[in-house]
């Protein structure tokens, strides 16, 4: 079985992320794991994730400083390589609204 991270980079974009969260709770699973990783990159307020609405299986990693879009990726995927070893590692920005069947369609094409 396939393992997916997909890492989100946030930075003061509460309710876009929040959004694509939400998004992703939507999205349809297919014979696979997956992981969402969360990097709030150094926000003048640390981002907390809503209690309802959210897909399982979020990790929030938190930078004290702004490390960049890069800096942020890099960071949800050593996470993600560490401790869930993933085979597919998805990058989404923090304002991507996705819809319910990507996931399945990108898996099939990646496969």
């Amino acid at each position: 079985m396939d393992r997916i991270a997909i890492v989100i980079v946030h930075y003061n974009t509460d309710e876009d992320t929040t959004e694509c969260l939400r998004s992703l709770a939507k999205v349809k699973v297919g014979d696979w794991e997956q992981q969402i990783y969360v990097i709030d990159n150094g926000s003048k307020e640390p981002y907390v994730l809503p209690l309802t609405g959210m897909p399982k299986n979020v990790e929030l990693l938190r930078s004290e400083s702004n490390l960049g879009f890069t800096g942020g990726t890099n960071l949800g995927i050593q996470d993600a390589l560490a401790f869930f070893q993933p085979d597919y590692v998805l990058l989404l920005n923090s304002d991507t609204l996705l819809k319910p069947d990507f996931l399945v369609r990108l898996h099939t094409s990646a496969k």
